[in-house]
């Protein structure tokens, strides 16, 4: 048998996988745009691999249900979703730094800028090419990360930037505390602000937006020109007073590789933390923190057949199977912190599918820093299939980069 470098048969693909339904994807974008109505734009929030959903894999779905752009955090992404489809509009809504300038002009990516500095950089840079550059303007209006500070002389350095030859100011954003009612006004307030003090110049900037999922939700004022949708696409639930009827798109899978009777007393994984008060048997699942799974999770989490015991191990987890004997494997599915148990005899999934072990990091971007192009914490921990599936334009089963969970905050 000859494999290629770099594949494994397929008798030896692991039993631990993630799924990603583009049926959800797809839905949760009909509601989102339906929240939004026509004349509201929305940014497709896909930095850290899409939240761990795939960037690759779900961007057509996103753009054919209703996304404007793709926003993502750092070149490497952009770079990695324009290397599949030129003609995918994206924005990178952190900093790059200049010598890195040059790759914004070739694969035509909406880069964030901050200072004035910067602009003259990179308008300079695309004088020289005979291009324009394309841009979205950061404001910090309380949040502190990036932005320009609300001021006079940041207002006449907007201004500037605006009237550079070589720069198409796309937008103007800032981004939102989300602490209470009145921060959130203060914010808005300093925003609404800067659009005055630049309109006396003179100056406008068709797009302008400061609404994540939860603000794009629970406040409809400020939706504006655009609003960023990111934890909401995928299912996610961060808002607390609007409504909207989303499904999670993801499903962690994976099938018991052993189970073991233990007696009442006997302990369970390092430290014996977990005892157990009767005879039972024990489930032992080949996943664990080198997956990006949490290593110290709950001590217990519900379950519809048992409970999980104890924090995993490097490659391994194990959950009470809770009933008498019977030494079959099966799958276990987990959604929305819960464990659904299959029997081996019966298929754990939805669709008919093929699953494909994927590389730990995607080819790096040519010319960027080798090694690093797909870094989004999946370094020193086995990589997870990423299978997307789904109705979607009739497309089933599709594939991208590597799925990681650990080091994302969800927003």
């Amino acid at each position: 048998m000859t494999v290629t470098k770099g594949s494994l048969p397929a008798g030896l693909l692991r039993e631990t996988y993630i799924q990603i339904d583009l049926d959800c994807i797809a839905h949760n974008m009909d509601l989102i745009r339906q929240m939004c109505g026509p004349s509201t734009r929305i940014g497709a929030v896909v930095k850290a691999d899409a939240y761990g959903h795939g960037a690759l894999g779900i961007a057509d779905t996103l753009l054919q249900n209703g996304a404007d752009l793709l926003c993502v955090a750092v070149l490497s992404e952009a770079v990695e979703l324009k290397q599949q489809d030129l003609r995918y509009p994206v924005l990178i809504m952190g900093l790059t730094m200049p010598q890195l300038f040059p790759y914004l002009l070739q694969y035509d990516i909406i880069q964030t800028v901050d200072t004035l500095a910067q602009a003259e950089a990179l308008d300079a840079l695309a004088a020289r090419i005979g291009k324009k550059a394309r841009i979205h303007i950061k404001v910090d209006t309380g949040f502190h990360r990036l932005g320009f500070a609300p001021s006079e002389q940041a207002i006449e350095e907007i201004a500037s930037i605006c009237r550079m030859d070589h720069l198409l100011v796309e937008g103007i954003f800032t981004h939102l505390a989300l602490l209470d009612d009145a921060s959130n006004e203060q914010q808005s307030s300093l925003f609404i602000q800067v659009r005055d003090a630049l309109q006396g110049l003179g100056i406008h900037i068709p797009c302008w937006h400061i609404a994540d999922s939860i603000a794009s939700v629970d406040y409809p004022a400020y939706r504006m020109d655009m609003i960023r949708a990111g934890a909401i696409i995928y299912g996610l639930k961060g808002f607390h007073k609007g409504r909207l009827d989303i499904r999670q798109a993801l499903t962690f899978k994976t099938r018991i590789s052993h189970i073991t009777q233990v007696r009442a007393g006997e302990g369970v994984g390092y430290d014996f933390t977990w005892r157990a008060d009767r005879d039972t048997r024990i489930a032992t699942l080949p996943f664990g923190y080198a997956d990006g799974y949490p290593r110290s999770p709950p001590r217990k989490a519900g379950a519809d057949r048992g409970h999980h015991l104890h924090g995993p191990m490097h490659d391994r987890s194990k959950p009470g199977a809770g009933s008498p004997a019977g030494g079959r494997g099966g799958h276990l599915r987990r959604r929305r912190g819960r464990y659904l148990e299959h029997p081996g005899d019966r298929p754990a999934h939805r669709h008919q599918q093929k699953r494909y072990r994927l590389p730990s990091h995607p080819p790096p971007a040519q010319g960027l820093c080798p090694g690093r192009a797909g870094d989004r914490g999946a370094r020193r921990r086995r990589p997870l299939a990423a299978l997307h599936t789904g109705d979607v334009d009739g497309e089933r089963s599709r594939l991208s980069g590597p799925i990681g969970f650990s080091g994302t905050r969800i927003r």
